[in-house]
């Protein structure tokens, strides 16, 4: 598995898309985390299969905006195999 997008360490803008390819018809489970210096707040978590050609895409789409906060993402795919790969 890979993830595309967004780049390890980039500054985003909201909303903003993760993508990215593996195996197809693998799940994907797209895991958002918000660390705000405070705490560390799952704030989504998406589930979906990667396409016929492999790509998987969603869009994040903040119920709120926090000046100067960060998020984790986490990916992982669950292959047919019964084996896990994660990103993040």
């Amino acid at each position: 598995m890979i993830v595309t997008a967004p780049a390890d360490g980039a500054v985003v803008s909201s909303p903003f898309t993760i993508e990215g390819t593996t195996t197809p018809g693998t799940k994907v489970t797209i895991t958002i985390t918000l660390h705000d210096g405070l705490q560390e707040v799952q704030v989504e978590q998406y589930v979906t299969a990667a396409r016929r050609d492999g790509r998987f895409k969603y869009e994040f789409h903040p119920s709120r905006q926090v000046p100067g906060a960060q998020y984790a993402i986490t990916v992982t795919a669950s292959l047919r195999t019964g084996e896990s790969q994660t990103a993040a």
